[in-house]
């Protein structure tokens, strides 16, 4: 029963999430920021309205036990931060069934290295980023903050002249 409810929790959070992103009008492009063996890695990228000037940007990493979510559920309080003048980059990684750990954190290092590299034409502060997750994500989030430019960390997924380097976790 209990997981019964637990499911039931999940799927109200979900549609509580999209409708909140389809009442505020967010628009987002998604890219591809690396190729690995299970496939493409995407994230999507919100930007703020009349964003002047490079925007300082939140990673976010969703939850989902390592096993299951979505890079397209987003918390409502993530998107607020767009009124606030964040771009918020909601990020997509691999499960623990196709791919072992540390692959998760090389991808997500690919995600902050391909955002570094494109800050400029994106409208990005490529050096005011903070990283957020949840659930899974939130250790995810932790993991990045903990392992800031160690290069055992790094993977080698692209754009290897880019730093890793983010202001914080939250």
């Amino acid at each position: 029963m209990k997981y019964l409810l637990n499911l039931f929790a999940v799927i109200l959070d979900g549609i509580t999430t999209y409708w909140n992103f389809f009442r505020q009008g967010h628009p987002y492009t998604t890219y591809a920021y690396a190729d690995v063996p299970a496939a493409r890695r995407k994230l999507d990228l919100f930007l703020p309205k009349d964003a002047n000037g490079p925007v300082p940007v939140i990673v976010f990493i969703h939850g989902g036990g390592w096993v299951g979510g979505s890079r397209k559920h987003i918390q409502p309080a993530i998107l607020n931060q767009l009124n606030r003048g964040y771009a918020i980059a909601s990020v997509g990684y691999s499960f623990v069934w196709t791919a072992k750990w540390p692959t998760q954190m090389h991808e997500l290092k690919a995600a902050i290295r391909w955002l570094k590299a494109h800050a400029e034409e994106l409208g990005l502060d490529r050096d005011r980023m903070l990283i957020w997750g949840t659930s899974a994500g939130g250790h995810m989030a932790n993991m990045l903050g903990a392992t800031n430019n160690r290069s055992d960390f790094q993977g080698d997924l692209g754009n290897a002249n880019q730093d890793t380097q983010v202001l914080g976790t939250i």
